[in-house]
């Protein structure tokens, strides 16, 4: 776009253009200080159509409209990844209240990493989304492989699994009680995540699930191989009806409960 600067000249009346000729500008420069003012307001309104289009306008403006689209911003990603996803912010609240949608909500929060994610619910519905976006749905409901802790009375618990493997992997394993660590660097217990990561992702998960459905655990699986949906009742490794406790009496001794493998958030 020409600027009003540029194109002055072009606007004299030819007395002043006979002045300006002669080296007389007094009254041009008077002329080019309006202009000036003319071209920054123009640009000032020209930035600020372009900033509600992510990607065309400055980046500073994608926390704004994330915020108004409720579509969270990725804790390592890219302005040029936002932007590229913001666009796409109806189709992600289309798939709201599905299994899917709520683990490609949580996927996209883990930029640049696409780890594995699965949904498996109460009733031993197993729910898989790739890193290659391929899904799979396997259901055990004659010989259900996923009991918690024994409670057949909330039926609409789910728990998500995301595997922080292989690189790059949104996660690592972190701190544990008794080597050293202290509170206060920001970090959560077993895992690099930060305490605001992990609310954030509790939060995406409690926008993107169904109402009506119960997020039990967030669990984050450092074992590739674990939670396998294909597992017979009772395998070693999947919930047995003790984990609703972090341990269990075994012959008089206290023994973990659960997977030492991977690492148990609270959901919601």
């Amino acid at each position: 776009m020409s600027s009003l600067r540029s194109t002055l000249s072009s606007y004299l009346p030819p007395w002043l253009g006979v002045r300006v000729a002669q080296g007389k500008t007094a009254i041009f420069s008077y002329l080019y200080t309006a202009a000036l003012v003319g071209d920054a307001v123009l640009e000032f309104t020209l930035q600020g159509l372009q900033a509600r289009w992510p990607g065309v306008g400055t980046p500073t403006a994608l926390p704004l409209i994330g915020r108004d689209r409720c579509i969270r911003r990725g804790f390592a990603e890219s302005d040029d990844s936002y932007a590229g996803r913001l666009p796409a912010w109806l189709d992600d609240w289309r798939g709201a209240g599905t299994p899917f949608g709520l683990m490609r909500a949580v996927r996209d929060y883990c930029f640049p990493s696409k780890p594995r994610l699965r949904i498996v619910n109460a009733s031993g519905t197993w729910y898989t989304l790739n890193p290659d976006d391929t899904t799979e749905v396997v259901q055990t409901w004659g010989a259900v492989n996923w009991d918690w802790d024994g409670d057949a009375s909330k039926p609409t618990r789910f728990w998500l699994i995301l595997y922080s493997t292989p690189e790059p992997k949104p996660w690592s394993k972190g701190s544990t009680y008794g080597d050293g660590s202290k509170w206060g660097d920001g970090r959560t217990w077993g895992t690099t995540a930060t305490a605001e990561q992990v609310a954030t992702l509790r939060a995406i998960v409690r926008d993107f699930k169904s109402a009506g459905d119960l997020c039990d655990k967030i669990i984050i699986a450092f074992d590739a191989d674990s939670f396998a949906p294909a597992s017979a009742p009772g395998a070693a490794g999947m919930p047995d009806g003790t984990w609703g406790h972090w341990s269990k009496n075994v012959g008089g001794v206290q023994v973990p409960a659960r997977l030492t493998t991977a690492r148990y958030w609270d959901g919601c």
